[in-house]
Order: structure tokens, then C-alpha cells, then sequence
């Protein structure tokens, strides 16, 4: 299991340095097997970026000749072969001289016969997220040839070992209540909302209606019909609190499930209710050979 430091910190106060952890965790029988402390290297020339341009390549389909506003005199001719991207918005630039993780050195070059001046970046590249399908799209508007280390940080990552008879400690919550009694701390517990009501079934057969548990292997079920919910990206927040344990955003709904599972220990699955037969939710051992 991972936990995120910055995450957890969030829940109890940790040690200075944090990293302490590592040899403290073992004593309260958690086993630490690794520790990830973020990018590999400094990143010092890698800066925020503003797309001022966005143009065709004239030799090139599939690549774009940009200009990049980057806190210099002049702006940066940039070429680029990433497309989740419009003029305005903010991303990651290293410029030449920049080393990125993997010894990777930035340098003035031609690509397909047009003059590069730098790099615009993925969060995997720059090892800041694992979303390596376009590039890092910044939120907000920093300030434009900052440090992208002073905008965007990466908490340090531990990889824990849990044993069987642990499964308290299989949450950042978990963890958070174990260093809490170690340093002798309060644990900060997330507020809870107790003030919603379930939606009544009567208004209508769009509303989850029942639950039907078919095996003595799940004594307990719990569901909640929840309406008015759209699919779409997640806030950075919660990208951040995602990307942190080295899982992939996919969307908001996912996303939130795997931030209570994370969080409390509390596996949730969140289903289509219009997918659900009969508005009955049935629960059950898996048949043979069904996956």
C-alpha cells in the first residue's frame, strides 16, 4: 500500500524531518519497503510556460510549432507533438540546459527542419504524476517563468507492507492514528455531513429500490442512490491526492472512490443506476469462469 506523506500529514502532525517515518513505522510493526521522494532531479530549468501560439508544423501532421511565453525577453519557438492543448494555457516548459529525470538533457534542435527552443512537458516526464498522455495542463494562472518546482510539488511516497492482521492500518487514517499514538499527537479526523437524507423511493423507478444479498459471505451492504452526478475531470486537489499513491486520473466519480478507499480504508464501487435491472442491486458470489 501506498501513502502519501503530505497526504497523511493532512490527519496528524509529522516529525521533521517527515521522512523519519521510515524508521519509525517498522517499530510500530508497518514495514516500509520503499520510499519515493519525488522528481530525480533538481528541475531548476524547467519553468512555467504561457501558449501564446499554436501552428501546423509545414513538414509535419502531426506536430505543432508553437510560441511559448516563458518569462524571457522574447517568447520561445517551441515545437510540439502533444494535442491536449490550446494558446492560454499554462504548462510545464524546460528549456535548454534543463536535465529531466532519466538523464534526458534539453538543447536547441531542429525537428523537421523548424527550430525548437525548449520542451513543453508531461507530468510523467518531469515524474510529478503518472499521466503521460498530453501535457500538464497547470490550473489557475502561475506565474509565468516561475519554477515549476514552486508551483507543483510531490509529496514523498512510501510503500508500505501490511500484515493480515493489520487491516486498521490500510488507510492514510489508519497510519495517521498509529503515528498519533507513537508522538503521542491528536489525530485530525475529516468532518463528516450527517445532515442528508435518503432520497425517497416512491418518486420515482429511476431511485435504487432494494438490495438483494444472495451470499453469507457478505453479512452487510450498503447503498446509496445518488442523483444529479456528471462525469468529468476531477478537481486538481483531488488529481494531486490521486497521483500522489501512483494511481491514473480517470474521471471525478473514480477518482472520489478511490479517495475514501485511500482515505478511510473503505472500499466503495460506484455503479450506473440506469444499469441496474429492475432497480434492484444484487449481491453475490461470482459464478465459475465469470470475471
Amino acid at each position: 500500500m501506498k501513502i502519501s506523506l503530505d497526504w497523511l500529514s493532512q490527519y496528524v502532525d509529522l516529525p521533521d524531518p517527515a521522512e523519519e517515518l521510515i524508521d519509525v513505522l517498522p517499530m510500530l510493526g508497518i514495514e516500509v519497503e520503499e520510499g519515493d521522494e519525488g522528481p530525480s532531479v533538481s528541475l531548476d530549468k524547467v519553468v512555467v510556460g504561457k501558449v501564446l501560439e499554436k501552428n501546423q508544423h509545414p513538414e509535419a501532421d502531426r506536430l505543432s510549432v508553437c510560441s511559448v511565453e516563458v518569462g524571457a525577453e522574447a517568447p520561445a519557438q517551441i515545437v510540439c507533438g502533444a494535442t491536449n492543448f490550446k494558446p492560454g494555457d499554462r504548462v510545464p516548459v524546460a528549456l535548454p540546459g534543463a536535465k529531466l529525470p532519466g538523464g534526458f538533457k534539453i538543447k536547441k534542435s531542429k525537428l523537421r527542419g523548424v527550430a525548437s527552443e525548449g520542451m513543453m512537458c508531461s507530468a510523467k516526464e518531469l515524474e510529478l504524476g503518472e499521466d503521460n498522455a498530453g501535457l500538464f495542463i497547470l490550473s489557475g494562472e502561475p506565474e509565468i517563468g516561475r519554477k515549476i518546482t514552486d508551483v507543483v510539488s510531490k509529496s514523498t511516497t512510501l510503500e508500505l507492507e501490511i500484515t493480515a492482521n493489520r487491516g486498521d492500518c490500510l488507510s492514510h487514517l489508519g497510519v495517521a492514528r498509529e503515528v498519533s499514538a507513537y508522538y503521542q499527537t491528536p489525530t485530525r479526523f475529516p468532518a463528516v455531513n450527517n445532515s442528508a437524507e435518503p432520497t425517497d423511493t416512491a418518486t420515482g423507478n429511476s431511485l435504487l429500490s432494494s438490495l438483494d444479498i444472495q451470499s453469507s459471505q457478505c453479512p452487510y451492504y450498503t447503498a446509496w442512490s445518488v442523483k444529479g452526478v456528471k462525469i468529468a475531470p476531477s478537481p486538481d486537489w483531488l488529481i494531486e491526492r490521486i497521483e500522489s499513491i501512483g494511481l491514473r486520473p480517470i474521471n471525478n466519480v473514480v477518482e472520489i472512490t478511490n479517495f475514501v478507499l485511500h482515505e478511510t480504508g473503505q472500499p466503495l464501487h460506484a455503479f450506473d443506476l440506469k444499469k441496474i435491472a429492475g432497480s434492484t442491486l444484487v449481491v453475490r458470489e461470482a459464478k465459475e469462469g465469470e470475471k
